[in-house]
């Protein structure tokens, strides 16, 4: 991701480098870089919650009844099968 991002800051026209500051075009490469991998690490994480928070709740309910569960769950995608 850096290096096409530097890329293009390269293959800008020559007079848009005169126009810009060089430090603003490292700032600005640093800070969407890092905004980039806080959003991607934040979306991760929640997704990685969810799931465990999904693992977490089939299980408890496989403990407390099996059976029902087995049947849900088989229901359940059944049901998302028959929609596609």
């Amino acid at each position: 991701m850096s290096t096409r991002l530097f890329s293009r800051y390269i293959k800008r026209p020559y007079l848009a480098h005169l126009l810009q500051n060089s430090s603003e075009i490292q700032r600005n490469m640093s800070v969407s870089l890092a905004v980039l991998a806080e959003l991607s690490l934040h979306s991760l994480l929640i997704l990685i919650m969810e799931s465990a928070l999904i693992f977490a709740v089939v299980v408890l309910l496989f403990i407390l009844d099996a059976l029902s569960t087995v049947m849900a769950c088989l229901e359940r995608l059944q049901h998302n099968v028959n929609r596609i």
